[in-house]
C-alpha cells in the first residue's frame, strides 16, 4: 500500500461549511440549544433576534416516520412549519435541494 499524507486533505463541516470536522462545528452546541427550545415549546415559532442555522442544520431537527420499501428511492414523510410533506432520503448526497414552489408553500425563509 501506497503511504498518503493526510494532512493536506481539505476538511470541510457539513454543518456550517467551515474548515474543521463536524464534530469540531462550534456552531453545533447553538443548533442544540435552539434544538431543544423548539422541541420544549412544543410547536411555537422563532422569536425575533433568535439563532439563524442553515436549512442543513434544521434538517437534523426533523421528526419523520420511516416508510418501509423495497426498491427504488427511499422518502420519509415529514412536518416543516406545521406542513406535512416528504423529503428524499440520500445518505451520499453533499447537499439537500428544495425547490422554489416547496420553498413558498412551507413559508420557508431562505438567506445566503
Amino acid at each position: 500500500m501506497e503511504d498518503r499524507d493526510f494532512s493536506k486533505l481539505r476538511v470541510k463541516c457539513f454543518l456550517c461549511d467551515g474548515p474543521h470536522w463536524p464534530r469540531e462545528c462550534p456552531k453545533k452546541k447553538a443548533l442544540n440549544a435552539l434544538i431543544a427550545s423548539e422541541l420544549s415549546q412544543e410547536g411555537g415559532g422563532r422569536e425575533d433576534g433568535g439563532a439563524r442555522v442553515s436549512s442543513l442544520q434544521l434538517l437534523n431537527a426533523l421528526q419523520s416516520t420511516l416508510k418501509s420499501q423495497a426498491k427504488g428511492l427511499l422518502f420519509v414523510d415529514t412536518t416543516i412549519n406545521g406542513k406535512a410533506t416528504k423529503a428524499l432520503v440520500d445518505t451520499r448526497a453533499s447537499h439537500n435541494f428544495i425547490s422554489i414552489e416547496e420553498v413558498r408553500w412551507l413559508g420557508l425563509l431562505v438567506s445566503n
